[in-house]
């Protein structure tokens, strides 16, 4: 930690508020990045796929009860404004500060928080790399073509499902920086190419 720690110093020195500055993130090529998300697609319908998605999710569901239990949510959403589902923004400083937004949508009334995750995320190994895999995460990839076709219909589905997706507009986590990043339009776009509200949380 002290060394991703400086990383973030030297980061935010010199205004790069986007850096990566974990030290053990994997690092992958196109054709790997491909090869993940081409897995992805062709496995989401398939009936191990969803018993591991069912798994993971109960997993992340039991985390954030234990990790939550004196949370407070200051601010109310008008759930009249929610037709279909919603996108929910957040600062990125913890594995674990999602619980916080699952926490508050699960009051809101959504059964599921399905999260945007850098498609380098998903060739973790261990608990952390299944958790990644399966636990309604979506992988984020620079491919054009998944992009503009195969991610925005990913969302498109759930949205029309009337489900909720977190996306990090401040792109990478920052271990344990509390102050808020300039946010990357990522998020925004897709959400006015959706005709979905946006929730802005900060944790």
């Amino acid at each position: 930690r002290p060394a991703v720690i400086e990383n973030i110093k030297s980061a935010a020195e010199k205004g790069d508020f986007y850096k990566k500055v974990e030290l053990n993130d994997p690092v992958i090529t196109e054709e790997t990045a491909k090869a993940i998300t081409d897995k992805y697609l062709s496995s989401l319908k398939s009936f191990g796929f969803k018993l591991k998605s069912s798994l993971a999710r109960g997993i992340a569901n039991v985390g954030t009860y234990l990790v939550n239990k004196n949370t407070e949510i200051v601010g109310e959403i008008d759930k009249e404004v929610i037709k279909n589902g919603v996108i929910i923004t957040s600062n990125h400083f913890s594995p674990l500060e999602n619980t916080v937004i699952r926490h508050f949508i699960r009051k809101m009334g959504f059964c599921r928080l399905n999260i945007v995750s850098q498609v380098e995320n998903f060739a973790m190994g261990g608990v952390i790399g299944f958790l990644m895999n399966y636990a309604d995460t979506i992988p984020l990839s620079t491919d054009k073509r998944y992009l503009a076709r195969d991610f925005v219909d990913l969302l498109k589905g759930l949205i029309d499902k009337k489900e909720a997706v977190l996306i990090y507009p401040e792109q990478e986590m920052w271990f344990n920086y509390r102050k808020p990043r300039p946010l990357k339009r990522g998020a925004y776009h897709f959400a006015a190419k959706l005709n979905c509200p946006v929730i802005s949380c900060f944790v």
